[in-house]
Order: C-alpha cells, then sequence, then structure tokens
C-alpha cells in the first residue's frame, strides 16, 4: 500500500498518481503488510526445534548439510514465488493516461509529467479537430457538386482535391497561431516573474490545463462523420477556443506575487494573442482566395 503525502488517503502500490487529489506518488514507497513480520518470526523458532531434534541423535555433522540445503532450496523457491507476484511496473502509457485523468480532476495542480506530454495532447487536439473540419467541407461539397460531378467528373475530383489542400492548410494555421500564443504566455511569465522556465515545461502547462480539449476534440470529431450537428460541433469549437485561451492567460499571468506590474504583462499577452488571432485569419484567407473565394 501507499499512503499519499497530501491528503493521507491510502493507495494500491502499483498507483502513481493519487485519485483523490492528483499528487505524484512514484516517489512514495510501498509500506509493508503489518501482519507479514509476526508470522515470520513466529515461523523461525517452529524450524529450530526440528533441526535440533534431528541433529541430535545422529551426531554426525555430515547430515546437517542436507538440510540447510533444503532450506536454502525452500527460501530460493520462496524468493522466486514473490518475485513473480509482483505487478509490473506501469508502461509509457499508462502513465500519461493517469496524468490525463488527473490533469481533468485538478487541470492547475503540479503534476509529475514526461516532456513530451504537452506536445502530443496539443497536436492530437488539432489534428482531431482539423479532420472534423475536412470532412464535414467534404460532405458539403460533395452534396453542392453531386449533379454535376455525375455530368463533369473532374468537378467533382476537383474539389475533393481542393477540400483535402484546405484541411491541411487549416492543420498548419492552428499549430502556428497555437505556438505564437503558448510564446506569448511563456515571455509574459518570463517578463512578469523573471522564472528560468524552459518553453517545453510552459507548453506542458498549457497542455495540462487545456486537457479538457481533448475530451471536445473527440466529440467533435465522432459528430463530423456522423453528420447532422454542424450548429452544435461550431458551439463545441467555440468552447475550444475559450479553454485554450484560459489556459494560456492563466498559464501567463500566474497565481504568485509578481516582481513587475501585472498590468503590462496582461498587456503583452494581449497583443501576442490578437497577432496569433490575426495569423490564423490571414492563413485562412489566403486559403479562400486561392479556392476563388
Amino acid at each position: 500500500m501507499k499512503k499519499c503525502p497530501n491528503c493521507g488517503a491510502l493507495m494500491e502500490a502499483d498507483v502513481n498518481f493519487c485519485t483523490s487529489c492528483g499528487a505524484d506518488l512514484r516517489q512514495v514507497p510501498a509500506q509493508e503488510n503489518e501482519n507479514q513480520k509476526p508470522a515470520e518470526k513466529q515461523s523461525a523458532p517452529t524450524q529450530q526445534p526440528q533441526q535440533t531434534q534431528q541433529a541430535a541423535p545422529v551426531q554426525q555433522p555430515t547430515q546437517s548439510a542436507p538440510t540447510n540445503q533444503s532450506a536454502s532450496v525452500q527460501n530460493t523457491g520462496m524468493r522466486r514465488t514473490e518475485v513473480q507476484q509482483q505487478p509490473a511496473a506501469p508502461s509509457g502509457f499508462s502513465l500519461y493516461w493517469e496524468w490525463l485523468v488527473a490533469s481533468w480532476k485538478t487541470p492547475s495542480a503540479d503534476l509529475a509529467k514526461e516532456k513530451w506530454y504537452g506536445i502530443v495532447d496539443l497536436a492530437f487536439e488539432i489534428l482531431l479537430f482539423s479532420i472534423a473540419c475536412w470532412e464535414m467541407m467534404q460532405k458539403g461539397v460533395s452534396s453542392v457538386t453531386s449533379g454535376i460531378g455525375s455530368l463533369i467528373p473532374q468537378v467533382s475530383s476537383y474539389a475533393s482535391q481542393q477540400v483535402q489542400n484546405v484541411g491541411v492548410q487549416l492543420f498548419f494555421a492552428l499549430i502556428i497561431s497555437s505556438l505564437v500564443m503558448i510564446i506569448g504566455a511563456w515571455v509574459t511569465r518570463i517578463f512578469l516573474f523573471q522564472d528560468k522556465v524552459s518553453f517545453v515545461d510552459q507548453l506542458n502547462e498549457i497542455g495540462q490545463a487545456s486537457n479538457y480539449n481533448m475530451i471536445l476534440s473527440v466529440v467533435i470529431f465522432i459528430l463530423a462523420f456522423i453528420g447532422g450537428a454542424n450548429n452544435f460541433i461550431a458551439f463545441l469549437a467555440f468552447a475550444m477556443n475559450l479553454v485554450f485561451l484560459a489556459s494560456v492567460i492563466s498559464s501567463g499571468m500566474g497565481n504568485k506575487p509578481a516582481k513587475r506590474d501585472r498590468l503590462f504583462g496582461a498587456l503583452i499577452l494581449l497583443v501576442i494573442i490578437l497577432v496569433a488571432t490575426f495569423i490564423f485569419i490571414g492563413m485562412a484567407a489566403n486559403t479562400l482566395k486561392s479556392l476563388g473565394f
């Protein structure tokens, strides 16, 4: 068993994060079962009289060796069974899943994580959202060109190719604008608190705080392929944007005493967010212009 140093909850020995408060338990040693120690102490006296009773009538020192060998064989057998009964160490994916669940419970907590967690989260969310948008555009173009495509097949293939290009450009536009906002939070944090935090740590912190977007992106992805829920998908997309912006602002502004005025930090962050928004709008406008809109 493991005892959480933060809230005192008892966890199993293979649990790495507290299910009550999300604290990291990987460095907490497992406590031995107190019922095993008395059993071992009671078994030792019972074995000694048997050995002395067998050794006294014989009075031959050579016969004590087999008993010692059998005892050592039994001990090694017990050790092997103990090693086999030990639970397997959790893999990288199981640790990632535990961190993901803990981040949903406490998004702003200081959770132990690998450096690739935040990058994988943001890339996966943007990828799912881009594929969902591509599927919705594909269905819209197919409904428009269904009559024309039967007469002129080149129109349908050309429209499908253009939709694929728009999906790829949308993915890169979201990646670039998101990275610019994360850089804004990183610069603001250094300006306000003069922290020596790396960009990867800043990205992981924002990725953890915006992990609700993992759920929203999966729902949008499923609804896009089911079809018929465009208004609800637009609402979920707007909610994803709000969650990400809140995570960027919360991570950049922080909650500890600042060494510089917070107003200046807020202005810096807002300007960079506006720059990222204009970058996304500009890339989207260029994409629509290439399609002839």
